[in-house]
């Protein structure tokens, strides 16, 4: 299958409270689609989880067939965090990096993130705060 050597990694990275940082990373292993990562400020709170090939392969299909901007409009601030996709194929990568809040015009991103972070989610009922 051509979306062997594709990966998803995001990182948000508050700037007020930096051990509250998420980090997970979506790519194929032993032919499943695994989402690893650390969701929120502890180690305990390891996301290790199967995804669906389908629902993989939506995602996929959607980013194949967006048009980003180029260039994103300008935005500064300074409470909140940075957020960060990399999404890669092969050899190939692109790298997405923008303030806080939804840019315009990169709707599928914001859905994307939705995504990762629901398919992260912890009972936080069962982790560590």
């Amino acid at each position: 299958m051509k979306n062997n050597n594709f990966t998803i990694s995001y990182k948000i990275n508050p700037t007020d409270f930096p051990q509250a940082s998420t980090s997970l990373e979506l790519k194929k292993h032993n032919n499943n689609w695994v989402l690893k990562g650390v969701y929120g400020m502890y180690s305990e709170n390891e996301v290790n989880r199967i995804i669906s090939e389908d629902e993989v392969q939506a995602v996929i299909t959607k980013l194949e067939h967006s048009k980003l901007p180029v260039l994103p409009s300008e935005i500064v601030g300074c409470d909140g965090a940075f957020q960060e996709i990399k999404l890669a194929r092969g050899v190939g990568h692109i790298i997405y990096r923008w303030w806080d809040d939804e840019l315009e015009g990169y709707k599928v991103l914001d859905k994307l993130v939705d995504t990762l972070l629901e398919w992260g989610r912890i009972d936080y009922g069962k982790c560590k705060m």
